[in-house]
């Protein structure tokens, strides 16, 4: 699908427009392509995979990443300047995830006027990322998690099947070469508000990568957080 239609789907809300774009998928593939994908999204639903998952009130876990162009970003870096609104994605190659960065994209102003910043953190290489600002026109950090170190640390990793895999490749998404690892994981969609204290204040994980967390609630959870971040210290 291109990146131009995902902006004429129907839906008031993000996930009414996920909701909808799967739908739409469903529709446009074949009938034993159709079966693998809500195969592989029921099992992943009935499991345990988000059991380990931080959540809100937990601590984030220290971290540094390079964004595309090669520089290292820390969390305890970006926090100095404010909040942050953390997103984990699956990749750019995901129709789900551009439509879920559009969003981002759209309410970065209202997310940057309550004194945040959006960092979108992704397993694909730093090429992929850069590549991926550039197409969809991102004004946020995209960063590399290279074996999706930090995404375990989150508890939010999970495995490809097999049954997957081939399709995966059939589409052309070739996730090994696009990561540049050996193994074919991913991490949960995933998005934390998190406070200067590394607090984690809000968090929504999906275990179906058909659904995010909303826009309203992020800023909503921004909102509160500015009523309760302590003053920030001087450098």
């Amino acid at each position: 699908m291109a990146t131009d239609s995902l902006k004429e789907l129907p839906g008031e809300s993000l996930n009414e427009r996920l909701r909808n774009l799967y739908v739409r998928m469903l529709s446009e593939i074949p009938s034993e392509d159709r079966t693998t994908v809500v195969t592989f999204l029921e099992n992943l639903a009935a499991s345990s995979v988000a059991d380990m998952a931080l959540k809100a009130g937990d601590t984030a876990p220290e971290f540094t990443l390079p964004d595309g162009n090669g520089r290292d970003v820390s969390l305890s870096e970006m926090l100095r300047r404010g909040p942050l609104v953390l997103n984990f994605f699956r990749g750019g190659w995901s129709v789900f995830c551009l439509l879920e960065l559009h969003a981002l994209q759209e309410a970065l102003s209202g997310i940057r006027s309550r004194g945040a910043e959006v960092l979108a953190i992704s397993p694909e290489s730093s090429e992929r990322a850069v590549a991926l600002c550039t197409r969809e026109n991102l004004d946020f950090p995209v960063l590399t998690d290279r074996d999706n170190a930090v995404v375990r640390r989150f508890g939010i990793v999970h495995g490809i099947p097999e049954s997957l895999k081939s399709l995966y490749r059939k589409w052309g998404f070739f996730l090994p070469e696009f990561n540049r690892t050996d193994h074919w994981r991913l991490p949960l969609p995933a998005t934390y508000v998190v406070g200067t204290d590394r607090r984690i204040r809000a968090a929504v994980v999906e275990k179906d990568p058909t659904r995010r967390m909303e826009v309203k609630d992020i800023l909503s959870a921004l909102d509160l957080l500015s009523k309760r971040e302590p003053e920030r210290e001087e450098d």
